[in-house]
């Protein structure tokens, strides 16, 4: 354990025996024991304003570990003193890596599976050989108030813990109690476990998703390297089972059961579970699965046995213990009575709860009338939940649907929000208290809900309404009216608001199923798309348009199917709830519909930036475009998108005191925004060049900034005057982080090394050396308290490792290993205890600062993660990268929560190629046919005389970022190929004539940013991020050699392929050959240029000169007519970052000339094929043509909204063609200086009609329509 500060809370003490049965006691005298968790909220509010949040108290109902104050608090609320024999010290675990969802309090104690009222709270058991083990409880059920099943127990207990059983399977009929048996038993039996797992298959998840899960929590560490197969997974598991005793519960294992057949068989699509239980029953290891089930696989039959490690206790009902649930539930009845209804019922508890308010409601609690009425059709759960559902009213079947559809506690107010017809409230409360009372339902601190029986029940009668109403030949629709018999109408089969995990659910288990039975009824996936077309006309040829959910969910389901939406007609109709990301929609008519609910793929790229509002009511982000977005935290609506920056957000952050954001930009700008208007307060431009980051100092007032002349500098945020400047030694500055008092400021450096300075003085106090690469990211831990003056400081480094500091001494408290890729993003929770670490590995984990274990690690993103931020109250994660998406998780249980999918389609490159051409294209345009690579993954081949895409190239599975053309030597001709690099680190050879794809190059290790063909097509250059470059064979494929000429050393299996001198690492943006094939060039982030033989690979030259990243090289064909320097042959230009253009002697390395007039980046540069002109696109939007002999600049060309990407002549001079992150192509006269012709894309919504839409704010109509979406005024 590491030294923490004295002022964090430490989650040190549990209760002990005594504290335990004090505090039960005092609950039942003041009887709250029934509800203890939200009394107790409202208790502790009543003496300490604030009071507890309710996750504290579970804990420490729970037994897990909490600090001191909170524990008193409890006692305090209920008139107690805490007392030193009232808690003990919090064993390891008990906190922070502990994951659960059990709910306290849900209302009634648990007698064998089910509730009764006078129990107590459960004291949680421990065992002298307590290996404190590491619990993911997931979903199961609270157990607090359980008793009874004591037979049971001990039998289960004797076969795992004693006769170390491999597989145990609890068979029973629905609702006799299986999972709070099973949750009972891994309480009691958990300490004999080094790990524990509980995971409910309610909602059918696929094998390898579980294993994926599985595998999560047992290797937080080891995410990135776990198998890609379901077969290596589950290899991966059984190995971990044989090393480590771990107890896995699998709840509801009949929900992957086929229906109608024999019992035992599991539906197609699971069947890979039958293998995953043969071999956890058959092969030796120390741990115990652990499956609750109505009916069991058949693979278990064979397995089991009274002497064999594989058992099933088959659940009988309740016995005495079920006088007391009748009781409970107010039937008085004579003892005969009872025994008579549990005999009858076979003691289920749940049969026997419901007939209980049978009896009391259709009776008047009469036994003895109900008796001899002798109903016995009430003899299976499903033959009482037919009875039951055969008298709810429509309302309460309404209810229900939406319960089962919801998969999870809901509370009133979005049950409220969901219903259609809308019911008034008091209507919405009696339905809801009726079906409590008639023990359909349940009340727990997360909502209501139904036991999963229940659940299963009323989907299936879901699944079968809906499809009787698609399926029914009718000549009119029926209407709401008809409720609940119209559930297309008054139910959302699929909710596109819902949590990312539940609806995911909702997709597998309701829409999928719809359609499997439709499949079954109808035959083919066409007669379904043509039925539900069908009644989507007779929905149109209504009179009036009624609201509700039927055009949703036809649209849900058209999207499942997987049909071709283009053209498709919902206009003046209701679409709620379609969830519509990631959905091409093109020119589909939504005139004059209502899209509320609905949701939409967003329009932002690659998210730079993130930050939650003080509040936590609004989530900002910033992209790679330089647009900044507010987004509604709670449902992910979007607020206001801010524009003004002209390059890549850099920074976000609110003020601390007031509603307004600060952001930073590559532009070289600093922006406050009012965050209520979206108006711009302030621009600050003259001292904030080459900044790197920006935060606040306590007070609000200080802006901090650096330059790259390696100094800090403190900014008065009213005055802008500079309070103090100061000089870093090492070097360029990273980033920068305030200590929470503001004395403190810790800077980060390129050189491994971060300084902490006295903000007030400027003076030196440590430097601290540990990272063996660039530190990336860097925080200050928050102080739990005021007046304390010891901190923590984290660092992220591009060494793939986290390192937790002293602030006082400088001293490494901690190395924090587990990542694969660079550590590009660091944050602390609101209260410092759990720190959030973001990679290019694709992984966010979740360290305990405490204990410095990695608690989880959260997976989900598909490219590099670039930002983190906790929300306020440290309950959401939000997250961000160059995946384009935002995401929300649920810090507890790793969920992630919500999902914003961001579209953006720059053009990253763009190249002319040369005949022959494919037969689509217009064979007497001399210009040919252009290649273009985009963020979509894919490359297109476009006719340039029609301005048409004749080809789409796909294969990549990740942003295609440079496309090069090359003429090689075919079987008798010579013929074009292009080459294609990509973010997914290969590079694909394709036959332009063709568009056949021919091989792929699989070698960097990070995005292929440059390719280029040797002019004698023989060779083929690639640059990479990965600081690489690499010579290819064109004809074989081989690697060649491995240039590392601004990278570090390779590994020792590399060693034939290095070349023979490095230089200092640094990624590799360009690449490209000398006209006679002799040698190459590449131009890297550490802003020099190599010159390198192709034969040898030897580097010759370095051109040193430009003051940032070099970004694009390009040789001219022809020397330049006057030339430049008299006696010179080959020129050679280059594009950086530093604004500038350069051109160069390549015989002598000598600079000859500085082409100056962009004012952003340079991001690519070509010449033209006689050597005389010169483009360069920049970030600033514009092109310009220099003339090579003097330098002029010829021309601007204007007309991109957007950085260009890069620049291209025609192979006969006539055009340039530019690319730009506007997502278009422009084909420019290079005589006139005239845009001829744009090329685009079809973006996912192109054409899409929302003229007068309802249901959308401004900037959701925005986004639309940058995405395509057409609106008429007229």
């Amino acid at each position: 354990m590491m030294d923490l500060p004295a002022g964090q809370r430490s989650r040190g003490v549990v209760l002990s025996n005594t504290g335990q049965a004090k505090l039960e006691n005092r609950m039942r005298q003041l009887e709250i024991e029934r509800y203890p968790v939200q009394e107790l909220v409202r208790r502790s509010q009543l003496v300490e304003g604030q009071g507890l949040h309710p996750a504290t108290i579970r804990k420490i109902l729970r037994g897990q570990g909490v600090d001191k104050d909170s524990m008193a608090l409890v006692f305090k609320a209920v008139d107690l003193q805490l007392e030193p024999g009232d808690f003990t010290g919090a064993r390891r675990n008990s906190d922070m890596g502990v994951r659960s969802q059990e709910v306290l309090g849900q209302g009634d104690t648990e007698i064998g599976g089910q509730t009764n009222n006078q129990k107590v709270l459960e004291t949680p058991s421990s065992s002298p050989h307590s290996p404190h083990p590491l619990t993911d409880w997931g979903e199961a059920v609270d157990v607090s108030f359980f008793c009874g099943r004591t037979e049971e127990l001990a039998t289960l207990q004797q076969w795992i813990d004693n006769e170390r059983c491999r597989l145990v399977a609890l068979r029973g009929s629905g609702g006799i109690g299986k999972t709070t048996l099973a949750t009972k038993l891994a309480q009691q039996i958990q300490d004999q476990f080094e790990f524990v797992v509980w995971r409910s298959l309610r909602n059918a998840p696929p094998l390898t998703e579980l294993l994926d899960d599985l595998l999560k929590f047992l290797f937080p560490q080891q995410t990135t390297q776990l198998p890609e197969t379901e077969a290596g997974k589950l290899s991966k598991l059984m190995e971990h089972l044989r090393q480590h005793r771990c107890l896995i519960v699998l709840d509801n294992l009949e929900t992957l059961m086929q229906s109608g057949t024999y019992a035992g068989n599991l539906q197609t699509q699971y069947n890979g579970y039958n293998g995953f239980f043969r071999r956890v029953g058959e092969i030796a290891h120390q741990s115990c699965l652990l499956l609750t089930s109505r009916e069991n696989p058949d693979v278990i039959a064979p397995l089991a046995g009274e002497s064999l490690p594989v058992r099933v206790l088959q659940l009988a009902g309740l016995k005495s213990e079920a006088q007391e649930l009748l009781t409970s539930k107010g039937l008085a009845c004579s003892e005969q009575e009872s025994q008579q209804l549990i005999s009858r019922y076979s003691g289920n508890p749940l049969i026997l709860k419901i007939v209980a308010t049978t009896i009391q409601e259709l009776f008047a609690g009469d036994t003895t009338a109900f008796l001899q009425a002798g109903i016995s059709s009430f003899n299976s759960i499903r033959a009482v939940l037919n009875r039951q559902f055969e008298r709810l009213s429509d309302t309460e079947k309404g209810v229900m649907y939406w319960l089962a559809i919801n998969r999870e506690g809901v509370s009133f107010v979005e049950l409220e929000d969901d219903i259609y017809p809308k019911l008034l409230k008091h209507q919405l409360l009696e339905t809801v208290e009726s079906l409590l009372r008639r023990s359909l339902i349940e009340q727990s601190f997360a909502g209501f809900t139904q036991q999963p029986v229940i659940m299963e029940y009323v989907t299936e009668q879901l699944i079968e309404q809906v499809c009787a109403q698609i399926t029914e030949k009718r000549e009119q629709e029926p209407s709401s009216t008809l409720y609940p018999e119209n559930s297309l109408t008054t139910h959302a089969l699929l909710k596109a608001t819902a949590k990312n995990y539940i609806r995911y659910a909702q997709s597998r288990v309701i829409v999928k199923s719809v359609l499997a039975e439709l499949l079954r009824q109808l035959g083919t996936k066409k007669a379904i798309e043509q039925r539900l077309l069908e009644i989507l006309s007779l929905q149109h040829e209504q009179a009036s348009h009624e609201s509700g959910y039927f055009a949703g969910n036809i649209l849900n389901l058209l999207s499942h199917l997987g049909s071709d939406l283009s053209g498709y007609d919902f206009s003046h109709l209701s679409i709620w709830q379609a969830d519509l990301q990631g959905v091409i929609l093109h020119k589909v008519n939504f005139a004059n519909a209502d899209l509320a609910k609905s949701v939409f793929t967003q329009i932002f790229g690659s998210v730079s930036a993130i930050a939650f509002s003080l509040d936590g009511e609004i989530l900002a982000t910033g992209d790679d475009n330089g647009d900044v977005y507010l987004w509604q935290a709670r449902d992910g609506q979007l607020l206001m998108t801010l524009k003004g920056h002209t390059n890549q957000v850099k920074s976000v952050i609110f003020h601390p005191h007031n509603q307004t954001l600060v952001t930073r930009s590559e532009d070289q700008t600093v922006k406050f925004w009012d965050v209520n208007t979206g108006q711009v307060l302030r621009t600050l431009q003259r001292y904030t060049s080459q900044a790197l980051s920006i935060c606040w100092a306590p007070n609000g007032l200080i802006l901090i900034s650096q330059a790259r002349d390696n100094t800090v500098s403190l900014w008065d945020i009213e005055t802008g005057e500079c309070l103090i400047t100061l000089q870093d030694e090492h070097d360029q500055v990273q980033c920068v982080a305030f200590s929470s008092q503001g004395h403190i400021l810790a800077t980060a450096s390129g050189e491994e090394t971060v300084t902490l300075w006295d903000a007030t003085t400027g003076e030196t106090l440590l430097t601290l050396y540990g990272h063996t690469e660039q530190v990336q990211c860097i925080e200050i831990a928050p102080i739990a308290k005021a007046g304390e003056a010891r901190e923590i400081i984290a660092t992220g480094s591009a060494d793939q490792t986290v390192k937790l500091w002293n602030i006082e001494t400088g001293q490494c408290l901690a190395t924090l290993e587990g990542h694969t890729g660079q550590v590009l993003s660091i944050t602390f929770s609101p209260d410092g205890l759990v720190l959030a670490s973001a990679s290019a590995d694709q992984m966010i984990s979740l360290w305990d600062v405490n204990t410095q274990q990695c608690i989880r690690v959260l997976q989900g993103h598909t490219n590099d993660v670039r930002s983190l931020q906790f929300s306020p109250d440290g309950a959401v994660l939000a997250s961000a990268g160059d995946d384009q998406t935002v995401r929300l998780w649920d810090v507890e249980t790793g969920q992630c929560l919500r999902t914003l999918q961001g579209y953006t389609n720059p053009v990253s490159s763009v190249c002319f190629c040369i005949p022959p051409l494919p037969p689509v294209v217009n064979s007497g345009q001399e210009e040919g046919v252009l290649a273009s690579g985009s963020h979509d993954h894919l490359v297109r081949l476009w006719d340039i005389a029609t301005g048409r895409c004749v080809k789409t190239l796909s294969g990549h599975t990740n942003q295609v970022s440079a496309v090069a053309f090359g003429l090689v030597s075919k079987v008798r001709e010579v013929g074009g190929i292009l080459a294609s690099g990509s973010a997914d680190q290969s590079i694909n050879l394709w036959d332009v004539e063709t568009g056949q794809h021919l091989r792929t190059l699989q070698e960097h290790t990070a995005k292929v940013s440059s390719v280029a063909f040797s002019p004698n097509g023989r060779f083929l250059a690639s640059g990479s991020i990965d600081c690489t470059v690499r010579l290819w064979d064109v004809q074989t494929g081989q690697c060649l050699r491995i240039l590392q000429e601004h990278g570090d050393s390779l590994p020792d299996s590399y060693a034939s392929l290095r070349s023979p001198c490095f230089a200092n690492a640094s990624r590799v943006f360009s690449v490209c050959f000398s006209p006679d094939s002799q040698f190459f060039a590449s131009g890297s982030a550490d802003q020099t240029i190599k010159l390198c033989s192709v034969n040898t690979g030897e580097c010759f030259q370095t051109l040193q000169g430009h003051t940032y990243w070099v970004m694009s090289v390009a040789f001219s064909p022809l020397p330049p007519e006057p030339p430049l320097v008299r006696g010179v042959g080959g020129i050679f230009a280059s594009g950086s970052a530093d604004q500038t253009v350069r051109l160069w002697d390549v015989e002598t390395g000598q600079c000859l000339k500085v082409l100056q007039g962009h004012t952003n980046h340079v991001l690519s540069v070509n010449f033209s094929p006689d050597g005389q002109t010169l483009a360069s696109g920049s970030a600033d939007e514009t092109i310009k043509l220099w003339a090579v002999g003097t330098g002029q600049c010829l021309k601007t060309l204007h007309g991109h909204t957007s950085q260009v990407l890069s620049v291209s002549f025609s192979p006969q001079g006539h055009l340039l063609a530019s690319s730009s992150a506007d997502e278009t192509i422009k084909l420019w006269d290079i005589n006139t200086g005239e845009c001829l012709k744009t090329l685009r894309a079809d973006r996912p919504y192109e054409g899409m009609n929302i003229t007068g839409v309802t249901g959308l704010t401004q900037a959701q109509r925005a986004t639309l329509k940058a995405l395509g979406a057409v609106e008429n005024r007229d």
